[in-house]
């Protein structure tokens, strides 16, 4: 960004987002990086950590260093892929701006220029391989992704106020497996496919979800194996009125928001307490409570057991040892804030789970970034997008509250 170059900004931040929306992970690949710290090797740029870059997008710009330039060229030349997007430089610059060249360098030796200015089938054809593909679109989910020594960790946030499910193929071998971040619980994931380097499995994520997903080795002692999420039966709908101690008052109501009950700028705790009958389970099922909208935390009691306390989604519990046929008991209690999310009950969800994170950063780490598109897959996250000015989050449990078996 020289001399007021604004579309240059634009053009970063615009193609950013657009590689996220397409599932394509990234980070920021600089000048210092590109004329002197990376090294050109194993097909790409290695910075100092390790990480390979087999592919640069470079955003509209009007100037480039002739170390650059040259640089760009040796990886090329080394089977690197180099697309320009948007405005290409018209300025070469060599030590200083005094000594700059006014004359468009020669880009013939680029792999692609689209100079439409944004992420089209044809930049993300020339892209590698990547290494999360969806059998649908889902703009909203953005993604990072970690190499270890002995396997694949991913981790995926809904950015949408939507349940979602798409049928998801990952780089990896070994075993699909979902580490729960909220109980410290790894389950396998049910139905599971191995597909060569690739596992095919089916995503599912509630609204504003985050979710670990870890394909590799299956540790000894793991929880029992998590079933596929995207569909089930219900077995009750827990609707109609529900008893609630709400602020020193006890009211019977059908789920609304405490504000809508007169209630305002009350931070918890209120109890909710249902009686309800259930079907015995189906053979071969697991039994799940599930709250599709609850602002913040929440602990629950059902038939006298006490359920581990949740800040974030899902709010899904297994009571397939719990819940019983015929009658039971479910006591919930909610904490909140007018304000805002979370900060009724413990610590807020980790960075991401619920909104906003930073990238990892710098070439010591993996962070996010719009220069580069690796070819071994790494890149920060970009969290939840600004929600303007989109009024404050509604207090208390909202429902719907539903025993699912699946």
């Amino acid at each position: 960004m020289w001399m007021g170059d604004e579309d240059s900004d634009r053009s970063t931040t615009k193609l950013g987002w657009q590689l996220f929306e397409h599932q394509v992970d990234w980070d920021y690949f600089d000048e210092q990086s590109l004329s002197s710290v990376a090294a050109i090797a194993d097909g790409g740029f290695k910075n100092l950590s390790g990480q390979v870059y087999r592919a640069i997008v470079v955003p509209s710009t009007t100037v480039i260093s002739r170390a650059g330039l040259e640089r760009f060229q040796a990886f090329v030349k080394a089977g690197g892929k180099l697309i320009f997007v948007g405005k290409t430089p018209t300025l070469v610059v060599d030590k200083s701006f005094l000594t700059a060249k006014d004359a468009a360098p020669d880009l013939s030796f680029a792999n692609l220029i689209e100079p439409s200015g944004d992420i089209t089938p044809r930049v993300l054809a020339a892209l590698p391989k990547p290494d999360v593909k969806l059998d649908a679109a889902f703009p909203r989910l953005t993604y990072t992704h970690r190499s270890w020594r002995d396997g694949e960790l991913y981790y995926f946030f809904n950015e949408s106020n939507e349940a979602e499910s798409r049928m998801a193929t990952i780089a990896g071998r070994g075993q699909a497996q979902v580490w729960d971040l909220g109980t410290g619980e790894i389950h396998a994931i049910s139905g599971a496919t191995a597909e060569g380097d690739s596992v095919r499995f089916a995503l599912a994520l509630g609204p504003y979800e985050a979710k670990v997903v870890v394909v590799g080795p299956l540790p000894s002692g793991v929880g029992a194996p998590e079933p596929s999420l995207a569909a089930g039966n219900t077995l009750a709908e827990l609707d109609g009125d529900w008893t609630l101690d709400l602020n020193g008052k006890q009211v019977t109501t059908p789920l609304k928001s405490w504000e809508a009950l007169g209630t305002q700028s009350f931070a918890g705790p209120a109890t909710y307490r249902k009686q309800f009958t259930a079907a015995a389970a189906p053979a071969g099922k697991r039994l799940f409570l599930e709250i599709a909208d609850v602002n913040d935390y929440v602990k629950v009691k059902l038939n006298g057991k006490e359920l581990e306390g949740r800040a974030w989604q899902p709010y899904r519990w297994d009571v397939t040892n719990v819940v019983k046929a015929g009658s039971n008991d479910l006591e919930v209690e909610v904490r909140t804030t007018a304000s805002g999310r979370g900060f009724g009950g413990p610590p807020p969800a980790p960075a991401g789970a619920g909104g906003a994170a930073a990238g990892a950063g710098g070439r010591g780490g993996r962070g996010q970034g719009a220069a580069g598109a690796p070819g071994v897959p790494a890149g920060g996250f970009g969290g939840g997008r600004g929600r303007g000015n989109a009024p404050p989050p509604v207090s208390g449990l909202l429902g719907p509250v539903r025993l699912v078996a699946r």
